[in-house]
């Protein structure tokens, strides 16, 4: 995958949260739009405040906080300004990172691709980590229809995404395609991806929040930037439960109606499609194409056949998926990266 979405969640990474997951990967299927409420999404971000002030350093006034529920309640919450902060490689250490993520606790760091040995970091203002935090929790369950038992709703978190392998072996195949949509991330029209998000978001008071980020100027060096018309802004779960529902009201129903005979699963920004025969092979073609009718390009296509293998990346670890000589998928040994 491209380096968009090696991305970590910091607090996922540094923070001791010890949540063991127990539920399968059909997270990422359809979201439930009865569960789109302001009662709820006010719930899930007192849930998040007091999770956040009772297990990390993360604090604020609780009259502050209750004037920002207030002010989420009436419509009248404004989002503010993004910071952006680029960090030479060398000068980034666990306890620079330790120090942003007891302001942020839920950030993420990305290699920069424009300035090379260098990692840039997108920060919110602090009275917005617990509206983004909740808004993450509430999305996650707006795709999911519930949240997990035990609370752990980042989609990148490793018990989840082993269930989603483990589904994927023993099945029988001619030909396994991925695509991989990181990329698609920094260019989705942000136009389009609020207009594909709004049949879906019956409340308008959390359609206003997410139409705030996508027009949020940008802080840099002294000089606030103007926000930019692709991409969704990368500040930690609350653009990969975005990205994520935007994939489902786009990608799903676009692929199957293109190629209504081929199995595909998805997780996250990774697509699997099982060819079982010749057939089928022959009915896929147009598939760039077709990635560009929804405004997902740079999609990275791979296949195997019979006894081929390759990489599959969905957060932090590369797993190896071959076809066996009877033709079913199998594991190979597990590669671990850095960011």
């Amino acid at each position: 995958m491209g380096i968009v979405l090696h991305s970590l969640s910091l607090s996922n990474v540094l923070l001791s949260q010890n949540h063991s997951i127990s539920f399968s990967y059909c997270i990422l299927k359809r979201f439930n739009s009865s569960l789109c409420t302001r009662e709820q999404l006010l719930e899930d971000i007192r849930f998040v405040y007091n999770d956040l002030t009772t297990t990390t350093r993360w604090s604020m006034p609780h009259d502050q906080f209750e004037s920002i529920l207030r002010q989420i309640s009436s419509d009248e919450y404004h989002l503010s300004p993004l910071r952006y902060l680029l960090i030479p490689e060398y000068a980034f250490s666990k306890y620079h990172a330790e120090v942003l993520i007891s302001s942020y606790p839920d950030i993420m760091i990305r290699k920069c691709r424009r300035h090379r040995g260098c990692i840039e970091v997108l920060l919110p203002h602090k009275d917005d980590v617990v509206v983004y935090t909740g808004l993450s929790r509430f999305l996650y369950r707006l795709s999911c229809g519930s949240l997990p038992e035990n609370d752990d709703y980042r989609i990148l978190n490793q018990s989840s995404i082993e269930a989603f392998y483990k589904s994927l072996l023993g099945r029988r195949v001619q030909r396994l395609y991925s695509i991989e949509l990181d990329e698609s991330l920094n260019f989705i029209p942000k136009e389009h991806l609020l207009e594909t998000l709004s049949p879906i978001l019956l409340d308008r008071s959390v359609y206003r929040l997410i139409s705030q980020l996508m027009e949020l100027n940008i802080l840099h060096h002294d000089t606030y930037l103007p926000p930019s018309p692709y991409g969704i802004p990368t500040l930690g779960e609350i653009c990969r439960v975005l990205f994520n529902l935007y994939l489902a009201e786009s990608f799903d129903p676009g692929f199957a109606r293109k190629y209504p005979s081929i199995e595909f699963e998805r997780y996250y920004d990774t697509v699997f499609l099982f060819i079982r025969d010749d057939e089928q092979e022959q009915a896929f073609n147009g598939i760039e194409d077709m990635l560009a009718d929804l405004e997902l390009i740079n999609g990275h296509l791979k296949s195997i056949d019979t006894l081929g293998s390759m990489y599959s990346r969905i957060g932090p670890v590369k797993k190896v998926i071959r076809i066996a000589p009877d033709g079913t998928l199998e594991r190979g040994e597990d590669r671990f990266d850095c960011i």
